[in-house]
């Protein structure tokens, strides 16, 4: 029962398939319950200082001496929710193929990994942990301006569809693989031309055979352009099925209020109440039925969706160069007369509903230490948007300056509008993560990527397949990484995975663009 019970409370609850550690007891009794777990970030440890460089490689090796198929290498705090210890147990966290090693060969690769710690480095207190997972990388008319205030009564809908990040985007002629638009690029120079940066294999599904290098130079105006499409075929879809469900839900609350109205009598504060409801309710009737016009105007022609064209798409590559990254990035030219320039901000995050400006404010800093409250106060977006300013370099992505009141060291993160799950919010600790991948010819490739944590077991997971492209950004608006998948399952993340940003611009500007910069704006 352990193997399948184990991770209850993670977002894909994998399967357990060996350990090292104390023995686990079942809960027991006639109010047993399974008990929940949370992964966390960790504080100052020596495993810090020597993972990437040291520790890691001896454990690949290990594992590739014994042919485990791993996938991927994670360095987490695990808890038990219900004993929220003030420090989070620290575990060497392997991912393996599905049903690909038994428990009993599983016991022995976590026993070895564990000497490792103790014999080699002397840390005696982080155990061993093996389950199973995958790693997924996760894939018109002019654009609306970003809503004002959180009262607009179709803002959770528009917001897809603003020039605010992240734009859900597909290839035209793969429509049925969505992912979403990172951030706007200004070439720089004398050059006019603004771009979005996306994942690679958003716009160029490796499943179609395509992982050639891409570069439209643009001297020959004749050749096909490889299209991009604001909303993919089921973003379309959900979308307005949404819109006609919400439609229904107003209309029904407006003509309930009349009803209750027409049976008041002499109640006046009831009444004023009661009309301000259905007046409330019959504009958001109003205004749903307008974007509902808008939305069919665009109609499922892909064609007058078409947002620009990939102008720069390099191979995916893992392990790129000394950093051992992901390459995978293609750069996308914007078309002008699909972006008003009095309404483009740029690259900001659109906070415009009530919930998500409540909790931006509610899990981001300055409410961790006094350090932070002192310096981003003024980072509190009062307008909704939240502007996005400059990187997380890649030296303090490693040694997060901030602590939880655990003792954690990590980074509040947010990712605003992935594809699938919308805005979350997540811990980075600072620890980077190792990723296996198995191609077709036997060969194997090893990456290191950038870790997201859920922010709790409660907010769920902070990614899904079909969230790559995303933007994930700290508490002062800085953009830490660009999001190209996750370790779970093939609907959730238990870990997100991220390039990070300061390195992707250096492989942004080596590929052409030597100018580009991230303060775009349409002339």
């Amino acid at each position: 029962m352990e193997h399948k019970r184990y991770y209850a409370g993670l977002p894909s609850q994998p399967v357990l398939v060996a350990r090292t550690g104390p023995p686990w007891f079942p809960p027991t009794g006639p109010e047993a319950y399974t008990v929940q777990k949370e992964l966390r970030s960790f504080g100052d440890h020596r495993i810090r200082t020597v993972w990437e460089t040291e520790l890691a490689p001896k454990v690949i090796d290990l594992l590739d001496s014994k042919a485990v198929l791993w996938t991927s290498l994670d360095v987490v705090g695990i808890i038990e929710v219900e004993k929220s210890p003030a420090r989070a147990p620290i575990v060497l966290w392997i991912g393996v193929q599905p049903v690909s090693l038994s428990r009993e060969d599983g016991r022995a690769v976590a026993v070895a990994c564990k000497d490792i710690l103790v014999k080699e480095f002397e840390i005696t207190d982080v155990e061993v942990e093996i389950r199973e997972s995958v790693v997924t990388r996760a894939a018109g008319p002019k654009l609306l301006s970003p809503p004002e205030f959180y009262s607009d009564p179709i803002a959770n809908m528009k917001d897809p569809l603003t020039t605010a990040l992240c734009l859900p985007i597909s290839a035209e002629n793969s429509p049925y693989v969505e992912g979403t638009g990172g951030f706007y690029l200004a070439e720089g120079g004398d050059s006019k031309r603004v771009f979005l940066v996306t994942a690679r294999h958003v716009v160029f599904p490796p499943e179609l055979g395509l992982n050639e290098d891409y570069e439209r130079t643009g001297e020959d105006p004749s050749a096909p352009r490889h299209n991009v499409v604001l909303l993919g075929l089921k973003t379309y879809e959900d979308t307005l099925n949404f819109i006609h469900e919400e439609i229904g839900r107003h209309g029904w609350t407006r003509d309930y209020l009349t009803h209750k109205l027409a049976a008041l009598r002499n109640e006046d504060d009831q009444q004023a109440e009661l009309i301000r409801q259905r007046f409330e309710s019959e504009r958001a009737v109003t205004r749903l039925t307008e974007f509902e016009g808008e939305m069919e105007n665009w109609g499922p022609d892909l064609s007058l969706r078409i947002l620009g064209h990939v102008v720069r798409a390099p191979p995916i590559v893992v392990g790129y160069g000394p950093e051992q990254y992901t390459q995978d990035f293609a750069i996308i030219e914007l078309d002008s007369s699909k972006f008003d320039s009095k309404s483009f901000k740029g690259n900001v995050i659109n906070m415009s509903t009530q919930t998500k400006l409540f909790e931006y404010i509610r899990m981001m800093p300055p409410r961790w230490g006094e350090r932070i409250e002192t310096e981003d106060r003024e980072h509190i977006p009062v307008d909704d948007l939240r502007k996005l300013e400059g990187v997380i370099s890649d030296k303090e992505l490693r040694n997060p300056p901030v602590f939880t009141r655990y003792g954690e060291r990590c980074f509040a993160v947010v990712k605003d509008r992935g594809t699938v799950t919308g805005m979350t919010f997540g811990r980075a600790s600072g620890v980077m993560s190792f990723v296996r991948e198995y191609l077709d010819n036997d060969e194997t490739r090893t990456s290191k990527e950038w870790a997201v944590l859920p922010h709790s077991h409660k907010a769920g997971p902070f990614a899904a397949p079909g969230d790559s492209g995303a933007v994930i950004v700290d508490g002062a608006g800085r953009i830490g990484g660009l999001l190209t998948g996750g370790a779970g399952d093939a609907d959730s993340f238990d870990v997100t995975y991220a390039t990070p940003m300061e390195w992707l611009m250096e492989r942004v500007k080596a590929s052409g663009f030597p100018d580009a910069h991230l303060n775009p704006v349409f002339t």
